[in-house]
C-alpha cells in the first residue's frame, strides 16, 4: 500500500506540472496519454491534499494561482532530482566518483579554471581533490549540468535559469591593444576617436566575446576592419601588422607577447566581460562535489589576474 500510495503521489505531481505547463486539460491529458476526467480528479484530489486552490480555471484554460505558482516551483525542481537520482542508480560507478568534472567554455581562459581549482583546495584543505576537465559549447555545459555528467562549468555570459546557480567569477574591462612600435603606444590613456582613425581589429560575431563588444560598436559607430576567432588570434595578428589596433579584453595573456601593450579606453570604464561559474542547485552527487561548489559559488576572485600571472601559462 505504501509503495500504491508513493505512485500515485508521483503521478499527481506529474500531472500538475504538465497542466501547469500546457494550461489546457485537453493537451495536458493528450501528453500524459490518460483521460481529461482522470487528469481533473487528480488535480482536485490533490489540492484537497494540500489544502490549497492551485488552479484558476477560466474559458482560456488553467492558469496557477499565487499558491499554485509557489507549488510548482518546488515540485519541478523535486521531480527533477527524481529524475535525475533515476539516472545517476543506471551508472553507479560515476555517481559516486569522487573526481570532480568541471566543463569550460571553449572561449574561458582555461586559466580561470586552474585558479578555482587551486583555490578550493589551497581554501578547503583538499590539496587531493580530484578534477577533470572537459571543454565544451556554453549548452554543452549546461546540458551535461542537467543530465549530471558535468558537476560545474566556466562560461563566459550570465544564464538566468532557475535549477542553475550562476556565479561572476572573473571580470576583464575592453582595452585597445597594439604593437608597442604604434603611434598610440605614447599615450596611457586613449580617447576613442584617436583609436578609430586606424585600422581596428576585435572578436568574430560568432564568439560570445563579440556579443558583449557589440553595444560599444553600436554606440560610437565603430567598424572592425578585420573580425578573428579569440585572444591568441588578435595577439597574433598584432605581432605581424604593427598597422591595426585590436579592442578585446585585458587579459594576461596580452602579456605573453612581450611585443604588445594595452591601454585602457577613455570613454568605457565598466568591465564588460566577465567568467561564470555554473553549478546545478543541490543535491550533489558527492560530497566533494557539494563543497566545490559551495565554495566557488561563494567566492570571486578580485585578484585572479594576479593569481594567473602566478602560474606557469
Amino acid at each position: 500500500n505504501t509503495l500504491k500510495e508513493v505512485s500515485m503521489n508521483l503521478a499527481q505531481l506529474q500531472y500538475f506540472i504538465s497542466l501547469a505547463e500546457n494550461g489546457r486539460i485537453s493537451e495536458a491529458a493528450k501528453e500524459l496519454y490518460i483521460a481529461q476526467s482522470t487528469l481533473s480528479n487528480s488535480i482536485k484530489s490533490l489540492e484537497s491534499e494540500i489544502g490549497a486552490t492551485l488552479f484558476d480555471h477560466t474559458a482560456q484554460g488553467f492558469t496557477l494561482t499565487a499558491s499554485g505558482k509557489v507549488f510548482y516551483r518546488y515540485m519541478k525542481h523535486a521531480l527533477s532530482t527524481i529524475n535525475e537520482g533515476k539516472l545517476r542508480a543506471l551508472n553507479p560507478a560515476a555517481a559516486n566518483s569522487d573526481t570532480i568534472v568541471l566543463g569550460i567554455d571553449p572561449y574561458v581562459r582555461k586559466e580561470y579554471a586552474r585558479v578555482a581549482i587551486e583555490a578550493y583546495k589551497d581554501a578547503a584543505n583538499r590539496p587531493d581533490a580530484k578534477f577533470t576537465t572537459v571543454t565544451e559549447p556554453r549548452n554543452g555545459i549546461i546540458d551535461g549540468l542537467r543530465r549530471g555528467t558535468i558537476d560545474a562549468g566556466m562560461v563566459l555570459s550570465e544564464i538566468d535559469a532557475a535549477d542553475l546557480i550562476c556565479e561572476k567569477v572573473g571580470k576583464y574591462s575592453l582595452a585597445a591593444v597594439f604593437n608597442a612600435n604604434h603611434p598610440l603606444a605614447a599615450k596611457p590613456v586613449l580617447p576613442i576617436n584617436d583609436i578609430m582613425k586606424y585600422a581596428i581589429i576585435s572578436y568574430h560575431p560568432s564568439s560570445p566575446l563579440a556579443a558583449q563588444l557589440q553595444p560599444v560598436f553600436d554606440t560610437y559607430g565603430i567598424q572592425a576592419a578585420r573580425y578573428l576567432e579569440d585572444d591568441s588570434a588578435l595577439c597574433g595578428e598584432l605581432c605581424r601588422n604593427e598597422a591595426v589596433v585590436a579592442l578585446m579584453r585585458s587579459t594576461t595573456e596580452i602579456n605573453l607577447y612581450p611585443q604588445l601593450v594595452f591601454r585602457p579606453i577613455a570613454e568605457i570604464s565598466d568591465c564588460l566581460f566577465g567568467t561564470y561559474f555554473l553549478a546545478k542547485k543541490p543535491p550533489y552527487r558527492t560530497d566533494e562535489v557539494e563543497h566545490f561548489v559551495s565554495y566557488i559559488s561563494t567566492v570571486h576572485f578580485p585578484s585572479a589576474e594576479r593569481i594567473l600571472r602566478s602560474i606557469s601559462l
